[in-house]
C-alpha cells in the first residue's frame, strides 16, 4: 500500500508516523526463514543478513511491512549510508557490511499474523496488534505513532527527518494500491529570523528583508520573504515596523541590488517565523513564506538558534549567549551559588511560582558555570500549565537527593521540546553543542538502532549539568543499575507493572512479599513509585557480579512468586497474561536496560515524580502519584527514604 503526496490532514480519525529515509520492504516470516521483498517484488534478503533473526520474534506465517533504514554518525536516517547496502547480492560482502553499516527495520504495519489475514482490519487495530506482538530487537523496532499531526511534522523538521505519513485510523491495507487513506507530507524547515527592513510590492508591504544576528553585531542577510503575508498580517507587521524605522541598513553582508530598491530599513528588533524549502550554499532561503510574528522571542535567541543551540544544532547549546562584554550575573555576597537558578535557595518547598519563569530567557551562574535558560514560561505540562521554569526550579531544589542516584551513571533522557502530549524522543548520546564542562563518557552500544558501536553518554554529576538538561526539556531521567568503571551493578531493581484492573495497591502487596523474600537472602529492599502506574524495589548489592547473574537471580525470584501466587503475579512479559496481575519485571537488571531515576519527573498529563516510599506507606497501601511540590515537602520533612542504598550490600545468591 502506497501513500499519496499532499497537505497534512488533521483530525481525530488520523494517526501520524515519521517518514524514514530508507528502503520499503515486506518481510515474510515463514518456515523458520526471514525473506525480504522490495516494492518491485524483487527479493532482497541476502543484502540484510542482520534481519534473519526477525523470524523468531513473531509467530510463523507472519507478514510485516516497514522500511529498512541506516543511520549516519549523527544518528539520523541516511539514504546515502544505506546506498552501500542496497544492491549487494554477495553473502560475504553483505555480512561484512552488516558489521560496519548495520540497518534497522522500522516495522509499521502487519499484513498477516500466524497465517491469519489482517489487511481487512483498520489501521488502528493492525497497529495495536503489531505493537503487542513484536518487541524491539537488535535490528528492528516498531516506531511510535502520534495523534498530533502538526506537532509530528514539527518534530520531523526539528530532527531533519524526511517528513510525515498520515494514516486514516479506519483504513484497510490495500496491497499495491496508492490510497488517499495514507498521505505523505514533505518536510519544510521553519525557523526564526530578525527583520532588518521591508520593501514595497503590489501592496504597501511586498516583502520582509530578514537575517540572523552576526557575530560582531548587525545582521547576516538571509533573503526576501514575500509569500504568506495576508492583509491582516500586513497591517500587523507595518504597525510593528513603523516605530523601528532607521536611516541605515542593519545588514553587514551584501544585500542584492534588486532587494535594496525601495527598501525601508528598521532596527533589528522584530522576530518572525519563516517556512522555507531549502537554503543555498551561502545561507539564503529558497521558497520562503511568512508564518507569524514571534513577539515572545528576542533577537539574541535567534542568534542561539542560528548557531545551532537547542535541537537544530550545535556549538552553543546550553552555553551563555551574552552580548559583547556582558558578564553572567553571579550570586550576591554570602549567597549560595545555586541561588542564581530560578527558585533555588528558597525554603518554601514549593516548585511553583518562580518569578524567573515569567522571563523569556535569563543568564545564570550555577556553581561556577554560566548558562542561559530560555523560554522559561513555555508550558511543558499543558493540562495544568506547568512551565519549563518550574521544571528547572524543581530539579534545582531536589538536586541534593537526586544527584547521588545520577552520579557516575550514563544517563538516558526523554526530551519533550514542545511539552507533554507532543512528540518526544529518547536521547542517549550527548547532543551537539554540549558544553565542554559537562562530563561525558564513551561506551559501547552493540546493536544500537543508531548503527553506531559507541555513544558519548552524558553523566550528570553536578547541579549545572542537571539545570542544563532541564533547560533542554529533558523531563525524564533514566539510569542503569551500574556505574561507569565498575565491575558490575551496585543496584538490584525489581519493577512492578500492574495490568489493569490491578494498580498501585496490588503492587504494594507484591512489594511486601518481595521484601520478605529478598530479606531471606540477606538483601535489604527500599521502595519507590514509578511516577506512573507501578513501583520499583531496589537493593544495594556488591558490584562484583555481572549483570546477567543479577538478572537471573531476580528472574528466579519472580518465577518463584508467580508459581506461589499465579492469580496475582506473572513473571512472563507477554501483555496478554497481565490483566489483573502484577508483572514482576526482572529484565531491567540487564546491562543495557535503564530504570527511571528516583525523583525524576514523569511525562504524565500533570507532572508526577518517581517518589521514594517508606515501608509504612507501602503497608498501608494508600499509594498514589506525587506532585513535585509534594515530593519537595516530603524530602524536607523525612529526608531520602532510599538513603540506605549508599551503604552498599552483599552479592546476590548464585545457583550451586
Amino acid at each position: 500500500m502506497l501513500a499519496v503526496a499532499g497537505d497534512l490532514p488533521v483530525g481525530e480519525d488520523w494517526a501520524y508516523e515519521l517518514k524514514w529515509d530508507g528502503v520499503r520492504a515486506i518481510a515474510v516470516l515463514r518456515g523458520g526463514r526471514t525473506r525480504l521483498y522490495a516494492r518491485s517484488g524483487a527479493e532482497i534478503t541476502v543484502a540484510y543478513p542482520e534481519l534473519a533473526d526477525l523470524v523468531g520474534a513473531v509467530p510463523d506465517e507472519t507478514v510485516l511491512d516497514g522500511e529498512i533504514v541506516a543511520f549516519d554518525a549523527a544518528g539520523r536516517p541516511s539514504f546515502q549510508t544505506l546506498a552501500e547496502r542496497m544492491h549487494v547480492r554477495e553473502r560475504a560482502r553483505a555480512a561484512q557490511l552488516a558489521a560496519t553499516v548495520p540497518v534497522t527495520y522500522m516495522v509499521f504495519d502487519l499484513l498477516t499474523l500466524g497465517g491469519e489475514d489482517q489487511t481487512h482490519r483498520g489501521y488502528a487495530q493492525r497497529r495495536q496488534t503489531l505493537e503487542a506482538t513484536l518487541s524491539e530487537g537488535p535490528h528492528w523496532l516498531v516506531p511510535p505513532r502520534f495523534s498530533d499531526g502538526p506537532a509530528t511534522l514539527a518534530a520531523a523538521r526539528e530532527h531533519a527527518l524526511e517528513g510525515v505519513v498520515a494514516k486514516r485510523l479506519t483504513s484497510r491495507y490495500q496491497p499495491g494500491a496508492r490510497s488517499t487513506d495514507w498521505v505523505k507530507v514533505k518536510r519544510e524547515e521553519t525557523e526564526e529570523f530578525v527583520v532588518g527592513g521591508w520593501r514595497p510590492g503590489e501592496r504597501r508591504l511586498g516583502a520582509l528583508l530578514v537575517g540572523t544576528p552576526a557575530a560582531g553585531g548587525g545582521l547576516e542577510y538571509r533573503g526576501r520573504v514575500g509569500g504568506g503575508i495576508s492583509a491582516a498580517a500586513e497591517r500587523s507587521l507595518l504597525a510593528a515596523l513603523e516605530p523601528l524605522r532607521a536611516e541605515a541598513s542593519p545588514f553587514v553582508s551584501p544585500v542584492p541590488r534588486e532587494d535594496v530598491r525601495g527598501a525601508t530599513w528598521v532596527r533589528p528588533e522584530l522576530v518572525v517565523e519563516v517556512r522555507y524549502g531549502q537554503r543555498t550554499a551561502d545561507g539564503r532561503l529558497r521558497f520562503p513564506r511568512f508564518v507569524r510574528q514571534r513577539p515572545d522571542l528576542a533577537p539574541a535567541e535567534v542568534a542561539a538558534e542560528a548557531d545551532g543551540a537547542g535541537a537544530r544544532g550545535s556549538p552553543a547549546a546550553g552555553e551563555p549567549a551574552a552580548g559583547p562584554g556582558a558578564e553572567p550575573p553571579a550570586a550576591g555576597p554570602g549567597a549560595e551559588p545555586r541561588a542564581a537558578v530560578p527558585g533555588a535557595g528558597s525554603d518554601t518547598g514549593s516548585a511553583t511560582g518562580s518569578s524567573a519563569a515569567a522571563a523569556a530567557s535569563v543568564r545564570v551562574r550555577v556553581d561556577g558555570r554560566d548558562l542561559e535558560l530560555s523560554n522559561l514560561d513555555k508550558v511543558l505540562y499543558p493540562t495544568v500549565g506547568f512551565t519549563k521554569g518550574e521544571v528547572i526550579d524543581y530539579y534545582t531544589r531536589v538536586a541534593p537527593v537526586l544527584l547521588p542516584y545520577l552520579r557516575d551513571r550514563p544517563l538516558t533522557r526523554i526530551r519533550y521540546p514542545d511539552g507533554v502530549g507532543r512528540p518526544s524522543f529518547f536521547e542517549k548520546n550527548a547532543p551537539l553543542g554540549t558544553p565542554a564542562w559537562v562530563r561525558t563518557v564513551t561506551l559501547p552500544v552493540p546493536g544500537s538502532a543508531t548503527g553506531r558501536e559507541t555513544l558519548d553518554f552524558v553523566v550528570a554529576d553536578d547541579l549545572p549539568t542537571l539545570v542544563w538538561l532541564a533547560n533542554l526539556a529533558a523531563l525524564e531521567l533514566h539510569t542503569p543499575q551500574w556505574k561507569v568503571g565498575a565491575s558490575g551493578p551496585d543496584l538490584l531493581v525489581v519493577d512492578l507493572d500492574p495490568g489493569p484492573p490491578a494498580g498501585l495497591r496490588e503492587c504494594a502487596e507484591v512489594a511486601l512479599m518481595l521484601r520478605e523474600r529478598l530479606a531471606a537472602d540477606g538483601l535489604t529492599a527500599v521502595a519507590k513509585t514509578s511516577g506512573k502506574k507501578g513501583m520499583q524495589l531496589y537493593c544495594a548489592i556488591s558490584a562484583t557480579q555481572p549483570s546477567d547473574v543479577v538478572s537471573a537471580y531476580v528472574k528466579r525470584l519472580a518465577e518463584e512468586l508467580a508459581r506461589a501466587h499465579p492469580r496475582r503475579i506473572t513473571a512472563q512479559m507477554a501483555k496478554r497474561l497481565r490483566p489483573g496481575k502484577v508483572f514482576i519485571d526482572w529484565s531491567q537488571n540487564a546491562a543495557a536496560k535503564t530504570t527511571v531515576a528516583p525523583y525524576s519527573l514523569r511525562a504524565e498529563p500533570a507532572p508526577s515524580v518517581s517518589t521514594p516510599l517508606s515501608w509504612d506507606e507501602v503497608e498501608r497501601g494508600g499509594i498514589g502519584k506525587f506532585t513535585p511540590a509534594q515530593v519537595l515537602a516530603r524530602v524536607s520533612e523525612h529526608g531520602d527514604w532510599l538513603a540506605p542504598l549508599a551503604e552498599g550490600g552483599p552479592p546476590v545468591p548464585e545457583p550451586t
